[in-house]
């Protein structure tokens, strides 16, 4: 539970899920808001100069400052906000489907190299088991090889099996 957790929490892929419903959540409230009042300001300065003769000695200079505040509701906008809040809560479904698979898929993938791993550490054990075994033949071979009961070809096909075995074990 402790590596599904950190998988989780720092995956790449989880991470870009939930930023993508991140996104269609907010995208959502955009589309809800297009049923608000909307309120409005601006604000303007503008400055003229002016020369009243050919010999510009004589100039005018003015100043001009407006203002303005608007509000607005939207009484009928023939369902188009309807159609983008319906659409946007699709996106939030779809998102939180996506988030979930991936989710899913993590976990599923941290599951699978567990036991991966854990299946590599028992063929180890079995490998180092193989390798003594085969050693302790190899041993048997040569002691009964020394007393005169086996034969070379013995010895050395046991010898053979033991170094095929040390060679499987470092595949």
């Amino acid at each position: 539970d402790e590596l599904i957790a950190v998988a989780l929490k720092y995956n790449p892929a989880v991470m870009q899920s939930s930023q993508r419903l991140e996104i269609c959540l907010l995208d959502l409230r955009n589309a809800k808001a297009g049923y608000l009042p909307t309120l409005g300001s601006n604000v303007g300065h503008s400055r003229s100069t002016s020369n009243n003769d050919a010999h510009h000695t004589d100039w005018r200079m003015t100043g001009r400052y407006s203002g303005g505040l608007g509000a607005g509701i939207t009484l009928y906008d023939f369902g188009k906000t309807s159609i983008r809040v319906k659409q946007a809560i699709e996106a939030v479904n779809q998102a939180q489907l996506d988030l979930l698979a991936t989710r899913n898929r993590v976990k599923y993938s941290v599951r699978q190299a567990f036991f991966e791993v854990h299946r590599c550490m028992r063929l180890k054990e079995v490998s180092d088991a193989s390798v003594a075994q085969y050693k302790e033949h190899w041993e048997q071979m040569i002691e009964r090889r020394d007393v005169g009961v086996g034969t070379a070809y013995d010895c050395t096909k046991a010898e053979v099996d033991y170094h095929k075995s040390v060679l499987l074990q470092l595949s």
